[in-house]
């Protein structure tokens, strides 16, 4: 970025400036004529737009998209961004309870249309109901490295989610493995079969693994460290869920693991399993059974 300053400056080296501007530059000048300008609407602030040379352009471009000489690389382009933002139904066609849309020995979809608020967001929820996941310190600490390792793998998404507004989230519980997903219904079902695709085809990195399986180690190490009200809601849970194992327990398990135990819990849980889903929000019920 090249930017003025309140000293005058000759005009000659303004203009070799101008030739060497990129293509989204913006000038930030001290002192500036600004009769002429936009007087912005909200803010009451002038405002000059106008367009730069084309050979600036042509010379920017010519620097970016020539593979052999390149010295810079823009972004791809965010396939997650949303572009059709209208609602699917009006307001007085929503319901208050899901309609179950599917139903099979290994399957049950539920739908719910909802645009009460008038936004084009909406979100899926899907557990895969399990009885692995939880029913000894052995199989928690494994579906945790899973749901983790899966996670950590999805990394590359992260950031073009969140920057399209969507979001993501992959836990495993007493009642098996649970992923959400919400934000802007639009591109929502692309990250949700991302992630579904992560998880079906997942194979497991001895780097990943090492990184994932240390967090882990270092989180039970820790947990007497938690704050109070953490510690309070984690005691609680030891009377009232009958799952529910202390962390040294869980520490114990965890160190007995190994990557091959990690890979064996994985395709458990991927042939054993029973898939609950939801649509909640603006999405539409052919989507949510393609999703199922």
């Amino acid at each position: 970025n090249n930017g003025g300053n309140d000293d005058n400056e000759d005009d000659n080296d303004d203009d070799d400036d101008d030739d060497d501007a990129p293509l989204d530059l913006s000038y930030i000048v001290g002192t500036a004529d600004t009769n002429s300008w936009t007087l912005e609407h909200y803010y009451a602030v002038p405002y000059l737009a106008a367009p730069l040379p084309v050979t600036t352009i042509a010379d920017l471009r010519a620097l970016v998209y020539d593979a052999a000489t390149s010295a810079i690389r823009l972004p791809d382009q965010n396939d997650l961004m949303p572009r059709a933002l209208a609602l699917l139904s009006p307001k007085a066609d929503c319901t208050e309870d899901p309609t179950v849309i599917e139903s099979t020995p290994f399957l049950v979809a539920n739908h719910l249309l909802d645009v009460s608020f008038g936004l084009p967001k909406a979100s899926v929820i899907i557990r895969l109901a399990s009885l692995y996941t939880s029913a000894t310190p052995r199989l928690v600490v494994l579906s945790k490295l899973v749901t983790k390792l899966v996670m950590f793998s999805l990394n590359e998404f992260a950031y073009t989610a969140s920057m399209a507004g969507l979001e993501y989230r992959l836990s495993s519980g007493p009642s098996g493995v649970h992923l959400s997903v919400s934000g802007y219904s639009d591109r929502l079902p692309v990250l949700v079969e991302r992630v579904l695709e992560r998880l079906a085809t997942l194979e497991v990195d001895q780097v990943a693994y090492t990184s994932v399986y240390e967090a882990l180690v270092l989180a039970y190490e820790s947990w007497k460290r938690e704050s109070p009200l953490d510690m309070a809601f984690f005691t609680t849970d030891q009377f009232l869920v009958d799952s529910s194992f202390t962390a040294p327990t869980l520490l114990a398990a965890l160190r007995s693991v190994t990557q091959a135990d990690v890979e064996c819990h994985l395709r458990l849980l991927r042939s054993h399993s029973y898939k609950i889903v939801l649509g909640h929000g603006n999405i539409s019920v052919d989507e949510v059974r393609r999703l199922s």
